[in-house]
């Protein structure tokens, strides 16, 4: 699923550090108008000047209500 300014991004990606503790790689937090297609485990291809690549998606949440706008959060990690 592709994920940029033209797609209706929102904003900048976030980066998170990487878990050193744990090994694991950084996280990358992005938002985007609804897009029900991201779920856990779907790849998503960021293009943003902050960040750009292949991630796949490991937390998604779907948020919005009738009076505003509906929204979608992924947490992301590089593949």
């Amino acid at each position: 699923v592709l994920i940029a300014e033209s797609e209706g991004m929102i904003g900048t990606p976030e980066e998170g550090a990487p878990n050193r503790t744990k090994g694991t790689p950084p996280t990358v937090t992005v938002k985007t108008l609804l897009q029900p297609r991201v779920k856990p485990g779907v790849k998503l291809q960021i293009r943003s000047q902050s960040v750009s690549g292949l991630y796949k998606a490991r937390r998604v949440s779907h948020n919005g209500d009738l009076f505003g706008t509906f929204e979608t959060e992924a947490e992301a990690t590089p593949l």
